[in-house]
């Protein structure tokens, strides 16, 4: 019965396996997480020694990197590129121009142009079926003219002149 083992030495002995391999553990993760801080910073890494030994590489996790976030287009540069795009070559589809958009700057999604595209349609942009053209100075400023009232609706003429039009078509007794 001397021969077999005993329970609290066999608890002592996979407690002290355990203490030693969390030691290992920390150790490697601080190790690893050095390296990756000084990776991120750009710094050479140095090879200091760690309390590992060389068999014990394979205890050590996979370092996973991951991958570099894409960049930010600058402000205003898809609105830039799609009048740019529409000034050469009028009358291309959603699609086709968000890839041709994207394209010339990588950092400019599809979905970007199509949002563009919408929120200043009738303002900057014309559809016309499936094709986007640009709004030309004149279309705007005819825009602008319906826009600006119904009583330069019914009354162009005095919208196009001055001050006293503008009183004598107004209704008498205000």
């Amino acid at each position: 019965m001397s021969n077999e083992p005993n329970v609290n030495d066999l608890i002592a002995q996979t407690s002290a396996a355990i203490r030693e391999a969390f030691a290992r553990g920390f150790a490697a993760g601080g190790a690893a997480m050095r390296d990756n801080i000084l990776k991120a910073a750009g710094a050479p890494l140095a090879n200091q020694p760690t309390s590992l030994r060389a068999n014990d590489v394979h205890l050590l996790p996979p370092i996973v990197t991951r991958p570099t976030l894409k960049q930010r287009a600058p402000r205003g540069s898809v609105s830039a590129l799609v009048n740019r795009i529409l000034d050469e070559k009028p009358g291309l589809s959603t699609g086709n121009l968000g890839e041709a958009v994207a394209a010339l700057d990588s950092r400019i999604s599809p979905s970007s142009v199509s949002n563009e595209l919408r929120r200043y349609e009738s303002v900057r942009y014309r559809k016309e079926g499936r094709g986007w053209f640009l709004i030309g100075n004149a279309e705007k400023e005819a825009a602008e003219y319906t826009e600006s009232g119904p009583s330069a609706a019914a009354y162009p003429e005095a919208a196009e002149g001055g001050e006293a039009d503008r009183t004598a078509l107004a209704p008498s007794g205000t």
